[in-house]
């Protein structure tokens, strides 16, 4: 096992005073492994930004913001 880090600490101090928040950390983990699965069959399928973008009827610029997280898909 790895020793504890400051996220690990921080995690901590903030799961005692909120019960929920190491369930929300997990959440946002899963979230952002998803995007990444989604960003790498992307690749792997050779398509650009720009050709899932108009697949999905929106633009190159929204596709990058989902693949960084920056929307919450």
């Amino acid at each position: 096992m790895t020793k504890p880090d400051e996220l690990d600490e921080l995690i901590s101090n903030r799961s005692s005073r909120n019960p929920v928040f190491a369930e929300m950390v997990d959440e946002a983990l899963r979230a952002r492994e998803v995007l990444r699965e989604l960003t790498q069959a992307r690749i792997d399928q050779g398509l650009s930004q720009t050709v899932v973008a108009a697949r999905m009827g929106s633009t190159q610029s929204v596709v990058a913001r989902i693949e960084r997280g920056d929307r919450d898909v």
